[in-house]
């Protein structure tokens, strides 16, 4: 079987094509691969974070309502022992 001129030449730029599409998919799969590397850093990355950010809540956490009320009744207590104390120094 004998190929004409037209399909010769039609075949020869199919294999180009086949050939930089075969190049152009290499080049995407690296630049995938590279993408997940840096993805799965920077989910290490912001675990660490997040991690940090719950130790300092929990560090900082202001209590439940039965602390916080405690806290204002020492508050308290110290003010009126602190009024009484001035009051009883210029008695």
């Amino acid at each position: 079987m004998s190929l004409t001129k037209d399909e010769r030449e039609w075949l020869r730029q199919a294999a180009e094509n086949s050939a930089a599409n075969g190049k152009m998919l290499k080049e995407h799969t690296n630049q995938l691969q590279s993408l997940f590397k840096i993805t799965a850093k920077h989910t290490i990355q912001i675990t660490q974070v997040q991690t940090k950010q719950e130790l300092c809540q929990k560090k900082n956490d202001p209590g439940n309502k039965a602390e916080r009320t405690s806290v204002w009744v020492a508050i308290g207590g110290v003010i009126a022992a602190l009024v009484l104390g001035l009051i009883n120094l210029f008695r």
